[in-house]
């Protein structure tokens, strides 16, 4: 085991080094708190990505869309979106955690833009939606998304 991580920092450590400075990031996987090496990974935009033996892979720009991976009992695992913190951070983790579908109504009280802000209260992290100028002011949502707790607001620009 300490082998196999002290091999895992070195590689990590090597990548980090010959990253180009620019907007390239490496990005590690983690499903239950371990690396999920040599995987394939969708996104949104029916792009994939492949997990090295370490279980990264480079990024290029500032942020990462939800992942999805299905294992091998054809169970349907996912991470929130994320971005680079700081421009000195080179490593960006994304955990997976099974697949939901948040869905329901949000409504607002007037009429205008206004967005619908999914936080996953477990990580930290939001997913932001616009929603638009809908009249009579209800939106009907269904997000997949990673298991866990969340909040739901609709903030608006165009009210107090």
């Amino acid at each position: 085991m300490m082998k196999s991580r002290a091999c895992r920092i070195l590689a990590l450590t090597g990548l980090m080094m010959i990253t180009p400075l620019a907007h390239s990031y490496i990005v590690e996987v983690r499903l239950d708190g371990s690396i999920l090496p040599n995987a394939t990974l969708s996104d949104g935009n029916n792009d994939q990505v492949i997990t090295d033996a370490s279980g990264t892979f480079l990024l290029e720009g500032d942020c990462v869309p939800s992942l999805r991976y299905i294992d091998e009992n054809n169970v349907a695992l996912r991470s929130m979106p994320g971005c680079i913190a700081r421009e000195a951070d080179r490593l960006l983790r994304i955990d997976l955690s099974k697949e939901i579908t948040l869905s329901g109504t949000a409504e607002f009280p007037h009429t205008g833009d206004a967005l619908i802000v999914f936080t996953n209260l477990d990580y930290g992290t939001n997913l932001t939606l616009g929603i638009g100028t809908a009249n009579p002011r209800t939106h009907s949502f269904s997000e997949q998304l990673p298991a866990g707790l969340y909040r739901i607001a609709v903030p608006s620009n165009t009210y107090p």
